[in-house]
């Protein structure tokens, strides 16, 4: 099925969005889906090879998202399912070079 996923956005009455639809151009129809786990805007969404849509950061109340989610259109309502949080990398404790030996 092709068509297009709108997901999430801004309004003045609710400000940060969570909703998403489907727009199927064929027929002309708007159709509500599953709902994102996050409420943002200024997010990107990416079309993977397996039909599945990547949404990821944006900003929602101010604050910058660091978060994605996996929005699968192959189920029967779909629904974003969150990325596991990333791991953050263990800080480097900084060590002394080693002194260089003397040229002879």
């Amino acid at each position: 099925m092709f068509g297009v996923l709108i997901s999430g956005g801004f309004n003045e009455s609710t400000r940060y969005l969570a909703s998403a639809e489907l727009y199927d151009p064929a027929n002309g129809i708007w159709t509500a889906t599953g709902s994102l786990g996050d409420r943002r805007w200024f997010h990107t969404a990416t079309l993977l090879p397996n039909g599945n849509v990547l949404v990821a950061g944006g900003s929602n109340s101010g604050a910058y998202l660091v978060s994605a989610e996996l929005y699968d259109p192959g189920t029967p309502t779909p629904t974003p399912t969150a990325t596991p949080s990333a791991t953050p990398r263990p800080t480097q404790t900084p060590r002394a070079r080693p002194t260089p030996a003397p040229r002879p």
